[in-house]
């Protein structure tokens, strides 16, 4: 384990052992549990550079992945001054504290080495960008299947097939995967990955055969080396479908790809799934996703709120607050997140006209919330990250006509108000407006991308 056995190590006054430990202890949760491996120096380049050496690219990989930024933030804090830390491949790098190795009496000279062959590898999904094994926080409710994703992401190779996570919804099975699609491809640049919720492969399947395209379906998805499939309960009632997926099943396990999926229930529960299908993927790596217990939803709340205020901002006020939030009885961590968005939502907008008491912090993360069209508009706004002036205005880019859609059945959901009156706030006639909420609803259905994210508008 990393620095385990080593010295303590200090300079500029500051201890380089326990900085890689809080480091590690910041993102593992545990420093013991962690994967930091590696020595912290003081650069040559000049003051406020630093070195992390490792043995070798793989770590190398992993540290600029996952351990940078936590390094950085800890030295920066013990400084009380900004740094910049660079990852560098040392073959005789130890642990902090650890006596390098002497060099050999006589090396023979480097050999050039061989031309490297173009990347034939890519990543192909629909990945949220804040989904990385990055600012994945680890719990004893997911441990082992973070430390089975992290294995897979480092070796790019994986001993189980397939490799099948399972929890109730909400609970980081996305966010794990998609980190890995992403951790997968940074390391392994010449994989051929894509990542695909279960009903987008079911819809391209029904597609092919009504279009006569089955060769380019099955070249699309059995010529891969490594196939993540979300929510593969989907498959449930759906014969043909089931049929196509033990076949794509079969190519990938007989070409030495790799298959991850998950699903909301153990393999043995699955109903209206194949027995066969059942019985291949209970024959891999089963594990589990479950709630967060109390200090591991600080964590999380803690990590997401970090990520839009900055870690600097996070005072006194802000982490009872977050206490607060994880005490609450939810029942996954989207709720919790939610609870989250409503409080920072309340503290920020200008609708409440003046100081909010604990009362009213209470009354939100209760739920009990009442909507009016102007917190709608702030949240899309939030969301979106676009003004109320856009949304009146007339301007149709994407990220523009999106926002609206949603605003309007936020509005409708939450407010019921009528289509006439919509448009007048919005400046636009009320058969637009009805088109735009049946376009949504539409997307909505059919569209995992888009249902996930009405789920999270939902939860403020």
């Amino acid at each position: 384990m990393p620095g385990q056995g080593c010295e303590e190590v200090e300079r500029d006054g500051v201890n380089f052992t326990d900085i890689v430990r809080r480091a590690a202890e910041r993102v593992d949760g545990h420093f013991e549990n962690g994967f930091l491996e590696g020595e912290l120096l003081p650069a040559a380049a000049g003051e406020g550079k630093y070195e992390f050496r490792v043995p070798n690219a793989i770590l190398r990989s992993l540290v600029m992945s996952r351990y940078l930024s936590a390094l950085r933030t800890e030295l920066s804090t013990a400084l009380g001054r900004s740094v910049e830390v660079n990852v560098v491949v040392d073959k005789d790098a130890g642990g902090n504290g650890e006596e390098k190795r002497a060099p050999k009496a006589a090396e023979a000279p480097p050999q050039p080495s061989p031309k490297p062959r173009p990347a034939r590898g890519f990543l192909r999904g629909n990945l949220k960008k804040d989904y990385t094994l990055d600012n994945f926080i680890v719990g004893d409710c997911n441990r082992f299947a973070w430390h089975a994703v992290r294995d897979v992401a480092v070796k790019g190779a994986s001993d189980y097939y397939p490799l099948y996570l399972y929890s109730a919804s909400g609970l980081g099975k996305s966010h794990l995967l998609q980190g890995l699609c992403r951790a997968l491809h940074r390391n392994h640049s010449h994989l051929k990955i894509s990542y695909i919720s279960c009903e987008e492969f079911t819809n391209e399947f029904v597609a092919s055969l009504r279009t006569g395209k089955q060769q380019e379906f099955r070249d699309r998805y059995r010529n891969l080396d490594v196939l993540v499939v979300d929510d593969v309960h989907f498959l449930s009632t759906k014969k043909a479908s089931q049929e196509e997926f033990i076949h794509t099943f079969n190519a990938l396990q007989n070409a030495s790809g790799m298959l991850i999926v998950s699903s909301d229930a153990p393999p043995h529960e699955q109903k209206e799934i194949h027995a066969h299908l059942k019985e291949r993927f209970g024959g891999g790596l089963v594990l589990e996703l479950k709630l967060p217990d109390y200090e591991t939803r600080v964590r999380i709340l803690t990590s997401k709120l970090e990520r839009k205020l900055g870690s600097g901002a996070l005072n006194a006020a802000w982490r009872k607050l977050v206490e607060q939030i994880a005490a609450c009885n939810y029942n996954n961590v989207r709720q919790y997140e939610g609870a989250l968005n409503r409080v920072q939502f309340l503290l920020t907008s200008t609708a409440e006209g003046g100081p909010v008491s604990m009362d009213r912090v209470r009354e939100v993360l209760n739920d009990r919330r009442t909507w009016s069209f102007e917190d709608c508009f702030e949240v899309i706004s939030n969301h979106f990250h676009v003004t109320p002036e856009d949304l009146k205005g007339p301007s149709r880019k994407r990220v523009l006509s999106r926002a609206r859609a949603f605003l309007i059945l936020l509005v409708r959901e939450k407010l019921g108000m009528p289509y006439k009156e919509i448009g007048r706030k919005l400046n636009r006639a009320h058969s637009s407006i009805m088109e735009l909420e049946k376009t949504v609803r539409k997307r909505i259905a059919e569209d995992s991308a888009w249902r996930r994210e009405w789920e999270e508008l939902e939860d403020y």
